[in-house]
């Protein structure tokens, strides 16, 4: 990959964008996107936009969204807190629970992730159980996410979505 970023190649300014983007470097991943070939045009307004939706600067996200894939632009909803239009777009997956969840449509929420047996995902199906008021569901949702993840047990400890587990 380092003689493609040498030689400018878009999609490798693009790949190493997302790197920084998933280690939380969202100015570093941006850096990369500005040194892409402009020519693979709707990826990089995909990245664009959900880098400055990460780091919060949801007018600039919205601006390369525009020119982005629908899920990016439904993402960047979710962002500047239009649950009800990311959820339109969004219809699985994590990212399609969760703006459910936060639109306050449980049931769909659930749906969404229904077959992911992730970490990720048995500890929002806890924070689901809590809002549902299964406190006994909610601990076996949280104790499977831990178990596949023991990082979760901090986050839960801290988290006032899970405070009837407290």
């Amino acid at each position: 990959m380092v003689e493609a970023v040498k030689s400018g190649d878009a999609r490798a300014w693009n790949n190493l964008a997302l790197v920084y983007a998933k280690a939380g470097n969202y100015a570093k991943a941006v850096e990369c996107l500005n040194k892409a070939d402009k020519s693979v045009a709707t990826e990089l307004n995909n990245n664009y936009a959900l880098a400055y939706a990460a780091k919060g600067d949801v007018a600039k996200a919205e601006g390369y969204a525009a020119n982005a894939s629908a899920e990016a632009k439904a993402l960047v909803a979710a962002a500047k807190g239009d649950y009800a239009a990311a959820a339109q777009t969004l219809k699985s997956g994590y990212n399609a629970a969760l703006v459910n969840l936060q639109n306050g449509n449980l049931a769909a929420a659930k749906q969404c992730i229904a077959s992911d047996m992730s970490a990720k995902a048995d500890y929002l199906r806890a924070v689901i159980a809590c809002k549902e008021g299964d406190v006994n569901g909610a601990k076996a949702q949280l104790n499977s996410a831990v178990s596949k993840d023991a990082s979760l047990k901090a986050k839960a400890a801290k988290d006032v979505n899970l405070a009837a587990l407290k």
